[in-house]
């Protein structure tokens, strides 16, 4: 996968001391657990070769997903480089550094090229500067066919979501406004989880 150095404009989250913590967390959080179980069935029954995770943190669902998946390659995007670097030691220390890799980059600048069957991104998307139009530019960009998949909490329609730059996720409004052009959109919501899907067409 060719890669384009360091992309500029979504600044890291994460700065070294609190993704050592986050990641510290990540890896026991019973919460986090059930939320990669969940993706990485999903992600498992699509079938993919190839497998795009857009703000993947210290690699976890990645893990996962190289680990159920005989044979699939996954490449992991973060803004930060302390999580990219925490995610290629897991890799490496899971032995599957040959099919699963981390590097710079983010939802508007991947850095790399290369379309893939499956993009997807956990609850990271209340991250993002710009959802929608991130949305456009990974589909245009990394999809010729397959599946983006979008998993975020789901907010009460009360609170603020990500989309007006508040809120840790999405509302059902949200999710109705949210498109991509070229995907049919479909979305699943397991107890506080929501899964928003856009497929190719």
């Amino acid at each position: 996968m060719e890669n384009h150095g360091n992309p500029r404009g979504e600044k890291a989250e994460f700065g070294p001391v609190f993704a050592r913590i986050y990641s510290f967390f990540a890896a026991r959080s019973r919460r986090h657990r059930v939320v990669y179980d969940k993706i990485s069935e999903d992600i498992a029954s699509l079938k993919p070769s190839t497998v795009l995770e857009i703000g993947s943190g210290p690699g976890i669902a990645a893990a996962m997903i190289g680990a159920k998946i005989p044979g699939v390659r996954v490449h992991c995007v973060d803004p930060s480089p302390t999580m990219v670097k925490i995610a290629n030691i897991r890799f490496r220390k899971l032995m599957l550094s040959s099919r699963v890799e981390s590097s710079l980059g983010n939802s508007s600048n991947t850095g790399i090229g290369g379309n893939f069957d499956v993009i997807f991104s956990s609850l990271s998307f209340h991250h993002w500067k710009n959802g929608q139009d991130d949305l456009i530019y990974l589909a245009e960009r990394h999809m010729t066919s397959g599946t983006m998949i979008i998993y975020e909490n789901l907010l009460p329609d009360t609170e603020k979501s990500s989309i007006a730059g508040h809120g840790h996720g999405l509302t059902k409004k949200d999710i109705e406004n949210i498109n991509v052009p070229g995907t049919m959109k479909t979305h699943e919501i397991t107890g506080t989880l929501v899964a928003l899907k856009f497929t190719k067409v």
